[in-house]
């Protein structure tokens, strides 16, 4: 077999936690859906009391809110239907882009009432494809045998920067920041979680000189099939 043939050859195999970890790529992943989570679990807990405040009533706000699960739950059952047929970073620039356009409701609210619904629909949309990327992209782009050692680390992780959300936002709010401000951070922190996800293409091994399997370092990277 020629040289640069066998070097050109992808060969797909398990990662370990710390071939996977010394990759770029898991750290690109990981900030942005740190990012993703720490605008969505500040805004989740807080946008209640902003309609509220806006005027609307409490039924109108609870009937708005219960839009959110009922639409995710059709959400993620098509988007991972999708996610098989597509890329996974796609679906990860999706949900970061979704989450953004659904805030713009949001910012520019007066107490509308259709703003509530179009906010909650367009959310929960965004929330299937950003699931679904979240749940597929750690086992497609490093395997599964190493899965529970690479997710029992970075997902911690992930867990506490996505905590900091509500109480960091409530702080912001405490010291006269107005909601408003608030929904654009949140919006500039899901496009650019849906960004960084679009960059991560997903590492490849290739064949060495010597028949040995190489993580292909930053620029490992290479045609996201998943």
């Amino acid at each position: 077999v020629d040289t640069d043939d066998r070097q050109d050859r992808v060969i797909e195999t398990d990662w370990t936690a710390r071939e996977a970890l010394r990759h770029p790529v898991s750290w690109l992943i990981l900030t942005a859906l740190g990012m993703g989570g720490f605008a969505l679990t500040g805004t989740l807990l807080h946008r209640v009391a902003y309609w509220e405040a806006t005027g609307m009533s409490p039924a109108l706000v609870a009937f708005g809110t219960a839009l959110d699960p009922f639409t995710f739950m059709f959400s993620v059952v098509v988007f991972g239907v999708i996610g098989d047929r597509v890329k996974t970073r796609y679906l990860g620039l999706f949900g970061g882009l979704g989450f953004s356009l659904s805030m713009l409701p949001m910012i520019f609210s007066t107490g509308q009432t259709y703003t509530i619904f179009v906010h909650n629909i367009v959310w929960a949309t965004a929330g299937g494809a950003y699931i679904t990327a979240n749940n597929l992209i750690w086992p497609n782009y490093f395997g599964r045998r190493f899965l529970g050692a690479i997710r029992g680390i970075v997902f911690p992780v992930q867990v506490a920067v996505t905590g900091l959300g509500p109480p960091v936002y409530g702080l912001l709010l405490d010291a006269g920041l107005s909601p408003t401000t608030l929904w654009v951070i949140s919006t500039g922190f899901f496009a650019t979680a849906g960004l960084l996800l679009f960059q991560a293409k997903p590492p490849q091994r290739k064949v060495s000189e010597q028949g040995t399997l190489s993580d292909g370092g930053a620029e490992g990277h290479g045609a996201d099939t998943r």
